[in-house]
């Protein structure tokens, strides 16, 4: 028998039924009671949530997630108490913690298997945006009991870039953009309610979409969309300008604003959101408006607005998006810098694109952590930064003290220098002198270069201009990408203003190419006067002031130009400047002889009118003045002819014409009274197009501009003369010249003056010294706008009537003319020589001719007769300086028209074509040789085709009135020029 130890008493009690009972039935439940509420799964936290958050009303709360993650409840939103715990996504897949991508990367190919397939999070990961690079984890926030009304979520940036960081939140079945704020470590957002599911993305680079502000920018630079129109609107809505119908074949916006005669009305904001009433007749106008006119959609560009009432402003958008959307239009805002106090946020919810316009104010502005880039990073976190376009303008920016204003790049480089002076004021120099010629202001205007911002800029007296370039332009590019906006509106572009690097910069976008900046230098020329190679050609820099030439051996009239180049001095782009000298022949050019005996006219009262009086000979200056050096404008011969370019729009067969004959001039009457209707409105009417279609053909332009407007004459004058007030057609003149400065280059101050129906009608109105005065005024108003444009007395009509109320003699009048200061107000002395049936070099007392007697024995009845008495009398009042521009002459003949010589126009049926054409021939061989006669225009080019062959004006044309060509027309054409 084998021996065991006995059991202890321990064992006897474990081992009893009582203690198996107790262990059954009461410890054991009891373990297991317990065990509910240890970890991992604790009852208390399945039952009560007690691993969450409690947020109650009264009080703040945060809630602290992972990753330094929290949720902020404001004791405001609390609406009763709730639970709230933050968790990662898909945390128990590797990396998911960090990466939210890996998430949804794995919950769309299944690997996500905690996850029901209905749960919130497969749903929202399958809906995850394409385009959408998550920066983040993917955080989901439980919440048991009442949502508070708003939360604010607050994620940490790591690594993120924050100009590319947003924040999406998973709402309404699907992720979206919410504005946010950031610090240097973290972004928050502010929802309504509690995010379900949030993260942070990176956006990425997009495609450069482009627009413009007018079809031809548009079409030059490719851009898609164009901003055609900006019309502004009265309190209710209603457009107070007119409307032009949207260009054909584009996506063409309409753009609304609130300027009125110049004047940002902000009172028309505030009536118009503060009144129901309005709101809703400016929507419904507006849609209507926009919808006729045939544009895609509005631009709103308002300014003005009080923050009071950001809140009615966006009432007020919306009802607008809402209409627009309605009828399958958009809606854009124009924003910018200056209008924070603005509800980005609400409004960028709304609407379809938000236009930020970043115009330049300081050379800093675009530099790397400058403003623009201070701003955007704002901006972009306040509107979702796929609604951006970015808004950058072609032109220069003027800055002073008080104001920017713009302008384009080539008048803005016209500023870097003011004027060619030369050493010698007279302008004369012998062949092998030293001239000296200087630029005034180029040292003061010293250009500089700003590395960061890649802009060139120059001081300009107390302002500070700052140029428009393809490099500051490359710059300003970079923004795109750097902050994935949607596109660019390129303003202000013009081919013929702007720098060409800048649609370079536009091509070399998206392969991320800078573009060079521009290497700025100055080339001078001296050339032949209106001889278009120069004969030597210095390459300078900009801030040498002082440049040295030789007058040339041979004789002539010259010209030094300084030219602005952008590319070290290869190619030239504007003249800056230009600078006048002769070279005189050895010999001087005689004094014209058989010059008639002048009509002796006062020399103490110029304003005579009668013309009547005795003692004054014209080789003798009759006051004593001392001679001012003049300058030498206008000074060169030329070949010009009239033609109605107003009546026959058919540019290319009338401008056509004047290139076929060689000519480099062209005259076209101006009527006053057609381009200014009212005082202070301007209709340009049909001279912007001849302007441009003559410029493109390098022909010059000569405007003789005359009859006063109803509104400006005296009041009892019976034909359509001069203004009452001189400054009135000084407004009008300068309105003129500004609009075509450089373009057109000489304007004829009246026609005619001497005659009665050019001045107002009879009644002893015509008076040389009022004359004058009109004259001083016109030329004073040319020159501050285009001081290169030559300025010439109105041209006076040769006539043997000296009574003072039908007419005064041209050459008494001329003299009256300087007797009252014509030498100070003008650049050249206009005339009208006409020849009837005289040949033009014919002495006007010895010619006679057997076949006919009429027109003889009076100078006004010849060619050389008038313009030799004008030289002389030019001479005779130290005016020598200046040419004689023949505005008008010709010889009228019906032969080959099939018509009678008009009433009064007898004399055309003395002159054959074959005599009209060797006629004007040889006058532009005398007006040539005599060496101080400038442009002469041939009356005329195409008055037979507008009038009629029977009209008397087209019996001096050169053409007949099918457009034929007379004998005239070949000759001109065959005749040797220059």
């Amino acid at each position: 028998m084998e021996n065991r130890p006995k059991p202890s008493k321990l064992a006897k009690f474990l081992q009893s039924k009582r203690t198996q009972q107790i262990i059954e039935f009461v410890l054991v439940p009891l373990l297991l009671l317990s065990s509910l509420f240890l970890p991992p799964a604790a009852l208390g936290d399945r039952l009560f949530h007690w691993d969450h958050t409690l947020a109650k009303a009264g009080q703040d709360t945060v809630i602290d997630g992972p990753d330094g993650v929290s949720l902020a409840i404001a004791s405001a939103d609390a609406t009763g108490k709730c639970r709230l715990l933050v968790e990662t996504v898909g945390e128990d897949i590797p990396g998911a913690d960090r990466d939210g991508s890996l998430f949804v990367t794995a919950a769309t190919t299944g690997a996500a298997s905690d996850y029901a397939d209905d749960s919130v999070e497969i749903i929202a990961a399958e809906a995850m945006p394409s385009d959408l690079d998550i920066s983040s984890a993917i955080y989901h926030v439980s919440l048991y009991g009442n949502e508070p009304d708003a939360s604010t979520i607050t994620l940490p940036l790591d690594d993120s870039e924050i100009e590319l960081t947003d924040v999406y939140v998973w709402e309404d079945g699907a992720w979206t953009w919410v504005p946010s704020s950031y610090s240097d470590e973290t972004i928050s957002a502010t929802v309504s309610g509690v995010p379900e599911l949030v993260m942070t993305t990176q956006a990425a680079s997009t495609v450069l979409s482009l627009s413009a502000d007018s079809s031809e920018a548009a079409s030059a630079i490719g851009a898609r969309t164009i901003f055609a129109a900006s019309v502004a609107i009265d309190e209710t809505g209603s457009v107070v300008d007119e409307i032009s119908a949207a260009p054909e074949g584009v996506q063409a916006m309409l753009t609304i604003n609130n300027v009125i005669d110049g004047v940002v009305r902000s009172d028309l904001i505030t009536n118009l959101i503060s009144n129901p009433d309005n709101v809703s007749a400016a929507v419904a106008s507006l849609v209507n408006t926009c919808k006729a006119a045939g544009y895609e959609g509005l631009e709103l560009n308002l300014d003005g607005l009080s923050a009071d009432l950001a809140d009615e402003y966006v009432a007020f958008v919306s009802s607008l998006a809402d209409a627009l959307h309605e009828q399958g239009l958009v809606l854009a805002i124009n924003l910018d810098e200056e209008q924070t106090n603005y509800d980005w946020q609400a409004l960028g919810a709304v609407a379809d694109a938000i236009r930020i316009p970043l115009m330049t104010t300081d050379v800093a502005d675009f530099s790397p952590t400058g403003k623009a880039e201070t701003f955007m990073t704002w901006a972009t976190h306040q509107v979702n930064r796929s609604k951006v376009e970015l808004v950058f303008s072609a032109d220069a920016a003027i800055v002073s003290d008080s104001a920017v204003n713009y302008t384009s790049y080539y008048d803005a480089l016209l500023l870097l220098g003011s004027e060619l002076a030369l050493d010698n004021s007279n302008g004369l120099y012998e062949p092998g002198d030293t001239i000296i010629v200087t630029m005034a202001d180029v040292e003061s205007n010293a250009l500089f270069y700003d590395e960061e911002s890649l802009t060139y800029y120059f001081n300009n007296g107390d302002d500070t201009v700052i140029l428009e370039t393809g490099s500051s332009m490359s710059r300003k590019l970079n923004l795109l990408s750097q902050f994935a906006v949607a596109g660019l509106g390129l303003e202000d572009w013009a081919e013929d203003a702007s720098d060409p690097d800048i649609v370079v910069a536009l091509d070399t976008y998206t392969d991320d190419i800078a573009v060079s900046a521009a290497q700025y230098a100055m080339i001078y020329t001296l050339s032949e006067q209106d001889s278009a190679e120069p004969e030597a050609t210095v390459v300078a820099q900009l801030t040498d002031p002082e440049q040295s030439w030789t007058a040339p051996n041979n004789p002539g009239e010259y010209v030094i130009s300084a030219l602005i180049s952008t590319d070290g001095g290869e190619t030239a782009l504007e003249a800056v400047a230009t600078a006048e000298f002769i070279v005189p022949s050895p010999t001087p050019s005689p004094t014209p002889t058989n010059t008639p005996t002048l009509t002796p006219v006062p020399t103490a009262a110029a304003s005579t009118s009668s013309g009547s009086s005795s003692g004054s000979d014209a080789t003798t200056a009759p006051v004593a003045t001392a001679v001012p050096s003049y300058g030498s404008t206008g000074n060169y011969f030329g070949y010009g002819i009239q033609a109605d370019l107003i009546t026959d729009t058919n540019y290319d067969r009338t401008l056509g014409a004047v290139s076929d004959i060689g000519f480099n001039w062209v005259k076209q009457q101006v009527e006053w009274f057609r381009y200014n209707p009212s005082p202070g409105v301007y209709d340009w009417g049909a001279l912007d197009a001849i302007v441009d279609q003559a410029n493109a053909r390098g022909i010059n332009i000569l405007f003789s501009v005359v009859k006063a407007p109803s509104w400006a004459r005296p009041a009892g004058d019976t034909d359509q003369g001069p203004p009452s007030d001189p400054a009135t057609y000084a407004t009008f003149m300068r309105e003129l010249a500004a609009r075509y400065a450089g373009r057109v280059q000489a304007y004829e101050i009246w026609n005619e003056q001497n005659l009665y129906y050019e001045w107002g009608g009879l009644g002893n109105k015509l008076n040389a010294a009022n004359y004058v005065e009109l004259l001083k005024a016109a030329y004073s108003a040319v020159k501050s706008v285009d001081s290169s444009a030559v300025v010439i007395s109105g041209a006076l009509t040769p006539t043997g009537v000296n009574d003072g109320n039908i007419a005064i003699d041209d050459r008494a009048y001329l003299e009256q003319m300087y007797q009252a200061g014509l030498r100070y107000y003008c650049d050249a002395v206009g005339a009208h020589p006409s020849g009837y049936n005289n040949p033009p070099d014919a002495d006007w007392q010895t010619y006679s001719d057997p076949s006919t007697s009429a027109c003889k024995g009076h100078p006004s009845w010849f060619f050389r007769g008038t313009m030799e008495s004008y030289r002389n009398i030019m001479v005779a009042y130290g005016d020598s300086s200046k040419r004689v521009w023949v505005t008008e002459f010709g010889w009228a003949t019906v032969d080959g028209l099939g018509v009678s010589p008009a009433t009064g126009y007898e004399y055309a049926s003395d002159n054959t074509e074959a005599e009209q054409a060797a006629f004007i021939v040889q006058a532009y061989q005398l007006g040539k040789s005599w060496g101080w006669v400038g442009p002469m225009f041939l009356w005329n080019l195409n008055f037979a085709p507008v009038a009629g062959n029977a009209d008397e004006k087209a019996a001096f044309g050169i053409v007949r009135g099918d457009w034929s060509a007379r004998a005239a027309y070949s000759a001109l054409r065959d005749m040797a020029k220059w």
